[in-house]
């Protein structure tokens, strides 16, 4: 699944590559390194209602339904929604069915491969960062409830399969030439799964990264 991403950009390069500017009060918000999702950060996106601009929403997408965030959370945390499977399952069919989708700007976002350690029952985890062939900043595809969004993921490529070999999934990444079209309200279901299946793997790369602890 995906739980780390970064924005690890300035102001600048973040309205220039998404030709929208950021409210004066948020600006000093940047950058973001290595961000874990059990945080709850809060994050710039973009969003089909207001599409002009960036909003700031709080990562772990919350149903209108929730009466206590944070055991809500902690039970069932929504920080990564099936693409596949997200118009059926409760916590995120009304944003599917709506067309709250959101782009989520990154730089990167991380995964752990798991290796297994002769004479031990529990493999090494191996950090990874992911980045898109040259594209500094890309968009993520997620859902998103009121202030709080989700992250899409979709099945591995073989790229991410290695990597992320206990699970096998990815996130979803829209492709800059798709990004309008991700945000258009009106688009409907069998597009939308499209769009979740767009980048091809060779456009990934992999940067092995030292273990913590």
């Amino acid at each position: 699944m995906c739980y780390y991403t970064a924005l690890d950009t300035d102001v600048a390069a973040l309205e220039k590559r998404y030709h929208r500017q950021l409210l004066e009060e948020t600006r000093g918000q940047l950058p973001f390194p290595r961000t874990s999702a059990f945080a709850l950060p809060w994050w710039p996106v973009i969003t089909t209602e207001q599409p002009e601009q960036f909003t700031w929403k709080q990562w772990g997408l919350l149903p209108f339904w929730v009466k206590d965030p944070k055991e809500f959370l902690k039970r069932s945390p929504t920080f990564n929604a099936v693409s596949e499977e997200a118009h059926e399952k409760r916590s995120f069919r009304d944003a599917m069915a709506k067309g709250r989708r959101c782009l989520i700007p990154v730089t990167s976002f991380f995964e752990w491969q798991h290796r297994p350690v002769e004479g031990r029952k529990t493999p090494d985890k191996v950090p990874y960062r992911i980045t898109y062939h040259n594209e500094p900043l890309f968009s993520l595809g997620g859902l998103y409830e009121d202030d709080t969004y989700t992250v899409l993921t979709r099945p591995a490529q073989t790229l991410m399969a290695t990597i992320h070999n206990s699970r096998k999934r990815q996130p979803v990444i829209i492709p800059r030439a798709f990004e309008s079209d991700w945000l258009n309200p009106e688009l409907q279901h069998a597009d939308v799964l499209r769009f979740c299946q767009a980048v091809e793997e060779p456009e990934l790369e992999a940067v092995e990264l030292e273990a913590k602890g």
